[in-house]
């Protein structure tokens, strides 16, 4: 292995300067620099780890990751980690070399520092003859005329490294040429992105962005800069295109999605299309223990790949469909499900045991495969349209056969939610309808076998009821026992049109939550019993958010017990059009919903029901607050307690919220849609998370079309994280889907022609289909799915405020106890609760922890900890200060 260079300082915070220089460029993104990197210029504090000092290297980054080094022979190498949690294993480190060549090379040339930063550096170490005192970083390292008239500089942005090739008047650009050392594979990918591959982790120099600078400003130029691969050697050069040789011509290296970032690579881990030459479309997911996904969807093209299927024949319009993938990415299974009608599987769900996977969706065909298992319920007879239940071992043999299978309701028109509780038992809800108003349903059955839609209660008189329908449509929930038997089922609906999208278990409480929307009356009190025909069920929770009054159209939440007593009911609305589609539960057991609204303004910030055409409004402090930014149709997020039902939190937010689903940390994960015209942006939040895909803007903002975004809110509901996904096309997500050991899945459709994100990782057999080859627009679609390695977290986030050094905190050693002495100072104790990270020289976080400050020191303990510099950070929302400790034991 090459040699790896490494020093260890204490330095206080960086705080940004501007230097002199020679031609410095102007940036194109106007991207600010990163308030962390910074580069060092080596006096002799630096040894090379076999051993020795390092002459030949004259600066090196500081605060990056990769940790970068620059030579005085036009060379610069990239530090990479491979590390784990374990404190046994070793650790690997890789050297990447980035050498200039060719015949025009300047071989005299010495790279130069400017943007000289204020604050002072101080090196102590042992191989010293004396200290190293008063240093001074910068922000900026330039090889001048590494080539005639052509500069080379290193800067940074928030997200990591960036690079310039500045070709002045009279370059030639032809004459820049990098030659790459020490990686094990040198690449191209998709994007002509060039990647540098060594231990499994990459350098990635993503495609340039050419611009020059012409009278005080710059423009963009058709000048599309392609990397080529020169056949036998490991070199690269670069080929602009036409461009004004009278003006300098720049070529920025970067993203603003972390260029370089030394991290697996820029794409997610995985990403990959799914179908074949029709429409396919991946419609929600499921987790394994092992994280692993389960998937269900639809597909119309008859060549749709499968794996292991126990159902292959295309019969009808369209099929429905499951596949299931390991935690490695490879898939495992993939099997059609339908008749001779066309059938959609909308949702599916895991046993508590994941010993089976539950598809639930609709159905036009006559003869699904429905067997039944004991006394099952079972309905074997069928309407123009219906929802299907269909069940799936995971532990038979061959694996996937289906072991029970039931039609469910008449002239059902929506069938989208499904889900099992810890008990083993199955909930799911839609919206029927086809049944005469005010008229008793026929079948007040649990057995299902009429065909009618079953009204059932097995489960005690406390159980709300509904067996006549109120209007043309009507929404319905259902749940059955863990040995599939039909326990309760109810309509719920008034006089007009209702509908319910979703609904979500709270299995701390035992509670079912049902979301949807309504034009129905309620002028009954909301006594959360059955009430008279025609009206809508309502219950008031004293102190809790509650609306018993309706506009046009409203949405609402509705709560059931475990006896399926209704415990809180309320509309939610102003005097326009309201409705809810999703809803979710973070590990409080808080309550998430999230719809459109026709309301375009909020009403004052009270947290209660507007009782107006204003939206309510609730956010205080940290809580994000987005404006409007639309002539109607606005979509929103709210917060409900989960006791006292109080609304704790609502904002607008542009995009259709598609699924609300909390990490293991806390933080609630919003998939959801957006359009990519500029106005349509504004309410989308971007902000990037270390060693996550980050995708600032849609592929193709400015065009009409609609593309995917994912959201992180904290606990306390301050914005974490944010990002764009998708392609150049329209692109739909449709469900983002967090895992316990830090993973991030997401799933949808894509018209995607260009620019989407594919990865194929390299685990073992992974599934990739890296190609638009079965794309045929604008009619066809594919089922796509991702992953986007949420929860590692490399390198430094930028902070908005960053806490001044006497309102912050200080470190005390306590070396006989292994421990230091974390005092917060005035300012942190008023914050709260605040997040304590201890990161280490290459910015991974190794410890992180929820602190509330107080006036009394608190420990931090260093066992296990190997000798280094650490940094320590303390943040709550955009609020940071930190500080470094040297380790030595």
């Amino acid at each position: 292995m090459a040699a790896v260079l490494a020093a260890f300082v204490l330095a206080s915070s960086l705080i940004q300067a501007q230097g002199p220089g020679d031609f410095i460029p102007i940036d194109h993104k106007g991207e600010a620099p990163s308030s962390h990197s910074a580069y060092m210029q080596n006096r002799g504090q630096l040894t090379a780890m076999q051993g020795g000092l390092a002459p030949d290297i004259l600066y090196y980054s500081i605060q990056s990751f990769p940790q970068m080094f620059f030579s005085n022979k036009n060379e610069v190498f990239f530090q990479l980690g491979a590390r784990d949690s374990s404190l046994t294993t070793p650790d690997s480190i890789y050297r990447v070399g980035m050498k200039f060549i060719g015949t025009n090379v300047n071989l005299a040339c010495v790279p130069n520092a400017y943007e000289e930063l204020p604050d002072y550096w101080n090196f102590i170490l042992g191989h010293l003859a004396e200290p190293i005192m008063g240093l001074h970083a910068s922000r900026r390292i330039v090889y001048p005329n590494v080539y005639p008239f052509i500069d080379f500089h290193a800067y940074s942005n928030p997200w990591g490294p960036k690079f310039y090739f500045v070709m002045r008047p009279g370059s030639d650009p032809s004459d820049l040429r990098l030659q790459f050392s020490g990686q094990d594979s040198l690449i191209l990918d998709a994007y002509d992105q060039l990647k540098a591959y060594a231990g499994g982790l990459s350098v990635v120099l993503p495609k340039g962005l050419s611009y020059q600078q012409i009278n005080g400003g710059t423009v963009l130029v058709d000048a599309e800069v392609d990397y080529e691969l020169f056949p036998g050697e490991i070199s690269v050069g670069f080929t602009p295109g036409a461009y004004d040789t009278d003006y300098p011509l720049i070529i920025d290296v970067s993203e603003s999605f972390g260029a370089m970032g030394g991290g697996p690579s820029l794409e997610p881990e995985w990403g990959t299309f799914y179908g074949h030459t029709e429409v396919d479309a991946a419609w929600e997911g499921a987790l394994t223990f092992s994280g692993g996904l389960v998937a269900c969807g639809q597909t119309t093209s008859p060549e749709f790949p499968l794996f292991n299927a126990q159902f292959g024949e295309f019969n009808g319009g369209s099929e429905a469909y499951y596949s299931e993938f390991d935690e490695d990415y490879h898939r495992t299974y993939t099997t059609l499900f339908g008749g001779n009608g066309a059938d959609a599987a909308y949702s599916v769900a895991l046993s508590a045991d994941q010993s089976s996977v539950l598809l639930y969706g609709r159905t036009w065909s006559t003869d699904l495969p429905v067997p039944s298992i004991g006394t099952s319920f079972n309905d074997v007879t069928n309407s123009a349209s219906d929802c299907f239940m269909a069940r799936f071992s995971r532990t038979s043999t061959p694996f996937g056969m289906q072991d029970w299978g039931t039609y469910f309701g008449t002239n059902t028109h929506m069938c989208k939610c499904v889900r099992i509780d810890a008990n083993d038992n199955v909930h799911i809800t839609g919206s029927a309808g086809g049944i005469s108003p005010n008229t008793l349903v026929t079948e007040v059955t649990c057995e299902g076998s009429v065909g009618t839609y079953p009204i059932c209660n097995s489960i005690g008189s406390q159980a709300f009821v509904q067996e006549q329908p109120g209007g043309s449509q009507d929404a319905f929930y259902a749940r059955f026992d863990s040995e599939l038997n039909l326990i309760h089922s109810t309509l719920i609906g008034g006089a007009a049109h209702d509908a319910a999208y979703q609904l979500a278990i709270d299995n701390g409480i035992g509670a079912v939550y049902v979301v949807g929307s309504t034009g129905s009356q309620s002028a009954s009190n909301p006594n959360c019993a059955v009430v008279v025909p025609g009206e809508f069920p309502l219950c008031e929770v004293p102190g809790g958010y509650f609306q018993s009054s309706v506009g046009m159209n409203d949405g609402f939440v509705l709560c059931m017990n475990s006896f399926g007593e209704v415990t809180w009911s309320t509309y939610i609305g102003t005097t326009g059009n309201e409705h809810i589609e999703r809803i979710g539960i973070n590990i409080n057991g808080d309550v998430y919903v999230a719809g459109h609204t026709s309301a375009i303004s909020y009403a004052p910030n009270n947290c209660g029901p507007s009782g107006t055409s204003q939206f309510p409004r609730c956010a205080s402090g940290q809580q994000a607050l987005y404006p409007t930014n639309w002539t109607q149709d606005q979509r929103f997020i709210m917060k409900f307690h989960r006791t006292t039902r109080q609304l704790k939190w609502s904002t607008f937010i542009y995009g259709h919220v598609e699924s609300m689903w909390p990490d293991e940390g806390g933080t609630m994960i919003i998939g959801l849609i957006t359009g990519t015209l500029p106005s349509s942006i504004d309410n989308i939040p971007v902000l990037p998370r270390p060693n996550t895909y980050f995708q600032p803007l849609p592929a193709d903002f400015g065009i009409p079309s609609g593309e995917g975004v994912v959201l992180g809110f904290s606990l306390s509901d301050a914005f974490v994280f944010g990002t764009y996904f998708g392609g150049y096309g329209e692109d739909y997500l449709n469900m983002a889907l967090p895992w316990s050991g830090g993973r991030l899945y997401v799933l949808g459709r894509s018209y995607a022609v260009a620019q989407f994100p594919f990865n194929c990782p390299p685990t073992t057999d992974p599934y990739c289909y890296l190609s638009y080859a079965t794309q045929s627009p604008p009619d066809a679609e594919e089922a796509f799915y991702a992953q986007l390695q949420y929860d590692f977290t490399i390198g430094l986030n930028e902070p908005s405020i960053t806490v001044g050094s006497a309102d912050a905190f200080v470190l005390f050693p306590n070396p006989s106890e292994k421990t230091t002495s974390l005092m917060f100072g005035a300012a942190w104790r008023e914050a709260g609760i605040v997040n304590v990270e201890v990161v280490d020289p290459t910015g991974r976080v190794i410890r992180a922890w929820h602190a509330c400050p107080a006036s009394s020191p608190s420990a931090v303990s260093l066992e296990g900890i190997t000798n280094g510099a650490y940094l320590v950070r303390v943040s709550n929302g955009a609020t940071l200060s930190s500080s470094q400790v040297l380790v030595v034991q």
